[in-house]
């Protein structure tokens, strides 16, 4: 097998990601296969013409002590000050942590290095929490393992029905009069039909900030909304959180992801679901036949039932052409997915 060498500088390969884990960034770069570190230079291979395999080398040079740090997959490096290591990767942050340290946190929270077995609640580490029997600690909360839901008893258990609900996917919601929700250029979530002062909202559910897709949710769970759609008239700031707005004040949208309402879903009667509060229940803000929303905190089971329609989060992506199974249906709402129904 015919090999070459291409000696590299750092400035010629391009880094994988600028990862952040709240206290500094970590400029990451991906490697190949057979990874060997030598003092502060690293070689590793790569496939190359057939038959032949590509050996790259980088070498580091630096005004400030650093030492070459792999991942323990030995997938990607980074420069660390010495004694640190680099953890992480890209499903959560890339950082460097002191020996005796690992990453702790969760897309809600953020991520830190604590001292190994504690937890990151976003400000500090701490003890890991004892959670009731068949919980695990998730994001700073104890919650049921995944495949697993609250039941009535406040135990985990298995759903003997699918809700139909997976985070990450987007929905307009119709309200039982066949109206919309969506945003008014005051600033508050109202049943509307749409015009240059109102707009109906494409709400994307999540279960944490990053709203990682493909989590089931179930009745009793945590879920975060968050309009993909911007602000009247111009569309800026998109992606703004459903706030938590209470007693006779009009949910709106907001940056802040730490002020999202943390609401959950429930399937309804008549293909419907309906939406409520964790801690508080969901109602009319008003006496209006366009319904505006607020949370009422001495009533944590009321909830305001909606028709959920499935639409594409982004209008450019090549499956959307699945949406009608056949052109006979292009005036039906079906599955996204072309094969079963699915939330």
């Amino acid at each position: 097998m015919n090999s070459m060498l291409t000696i590299l500088t750092l400035s010629t390969i391009h880094p994988l990601i600028y990862a952040q884990d709240y206290i500094q960034q970590i400029l990451t770069w991906i490697v190949g296969t057979n990874v060997e570190v030598i003092g502060n230079r690293i070689i590793w291979e790569e496939p190359g013409d057939p038959g032949a395999t590509t050996t790259k080398e980088v070498a580091l040079r630096c005004n400030t002590p650093t030492v070459v740090s792999l991942t323990a997959d030995q997938k990607y490096f980074a420069r660390c000050s010495p004694g640190q290591r680099l953890v992480g990767g890209p499903e959560t942050v890339f950082a460097s942590c002191a020996d005796g340290y690992d990453l702790a946190g969760s897309a809600a929270v953020g991520y830190g290095c604590c001292p190994t077995g504690q937890v990151f609640d976003g400000a500090m580490c701490k003890e890991e929490p004892k959670c009731p029997d068949g919980q695990v600690f998730v994001g700073g909360q104890c919650q049921c393992p995944p495949g697993q839901a609250m039941g009535a008893g406040g135990v985990c258990e298995t759903p003997q029905c699918d809700s139909g609900l997976t985070a990450g996917k987007c929905y307009t919601f119709i309200t039982e009069l066949g109206i919309p929700m969506g945003l008014h250029a005051n600033g508050n979530l109202f049943a509307n039909t749409g015009s240059m002062q109102s707009r109906p909202s494409k709400f994307q559910r999540c279960k944490d900030q990053g709203c990682t897709a493909g989590k089931s949710i179930h009745p009793g769970d945590t879920l975060y909304i968050r309009d993909l759609y911007g602000d009247i008239p111009t569309g800026a700031n998109r992606g703004k959180w459903i706030n938590n707005a209470a007693n006779g004040d009009h949910m709106q949208l907001i940056a802040d992801f730490n002020r999202a309402d943390k609401l959950t879903l429930t399937k309804w009667p008549c293909g419907e679901y309906c939406l409520a509060g964790i801690e508080s229940g969901v109602g009319p803000a008003c006496p209006a036949e366009a319904i505006s929303l607020t949370m009422y905190s001495q009533d944590p089971n009321m909830c305001v039932p909606f028709k959920l329609i499935e639409v594409p989060c982004d209008p450019k992506a090549l499956e959307n052409n699945c949406i009608w199974t056949n052109p006979d249906e292009q005036w039906q709402i079906v599955c996204m997915d072309c094969s079963q129904d699915s939330g």
